[in-house]
């Protein structure tokens, strides 16, 4: 939900995904929204005049996004997934950089790595992920660092969190 709040899903979305009522649904976003006001009050109000201002909005890392089309609610709710999304895979391909002379990079997941990493070598994969992703961007004047999580395991199948 909390994802998809950020991205302006509405109650109907929220309740067919959930396969919860429309009514728990749409009490649910007016808890999300009101304890967490800044998500429509900054985040919003900031795409929504970038879009209507010049159709423009830029990431973190500098891309640009041009906003073709009626402007509506349609188009804002692209501006408001376009600035986590491209940020995190412009991230991912940061770390990807950083790492893929150490090890070799298996797949980019758009927010995350797939790496192959010796066995007898896993402490240091971990540590070289770690530093890898260990990018500051700077949203709004403030220097942030995204958090990562990372598994290990043999397939995907027996993957287990590694609690750092």
């Amino acid at each position: 939900m909390t994802h998809g709040s950020d991205y302006g899903m509405g109650p109907f979305t929220l309740a067919h995904e959930a396969g919860i009522p429309f009514s728990d649904a749409k009490m649910l976003l007016e808890k999300f929204h009101s304890i967490y006001p800044g998500v429509k009050k900054t985040y919003y109000k900031y795409v929504e005049d970038c879009i209507r201002k010049d159709r423009t909005i830029y990431n973190p890392f500098g891309r640009r996004q041009i906003f073709l089309g009626r402007i509506n609610e349609s188009l804002f709710k692209a501006g408001y997934a376009f600035l986590p999304q491209s940020t995190s895979g412009d991230l991912t391909k940061k770390a990807i950089k950083n790492i893929y002379k150490k090890y070799t990079v298996l797949m980019d997941q758009h927010d995350g790595i797939i790496l192959s990493v010796p066995e007898k070598e896993v402490k240091y994969g971990i540590e070289a992920l770690q530093e890898a992703y260990d990018i500051p961007i700077m949203i709004w004047g403030i220097e942030r660092k995204i958090p990562i999580d990372i598994m290990v395991g043999e397939n995907w199948g027996d993957m287990k969190e590694v609690i750092l």
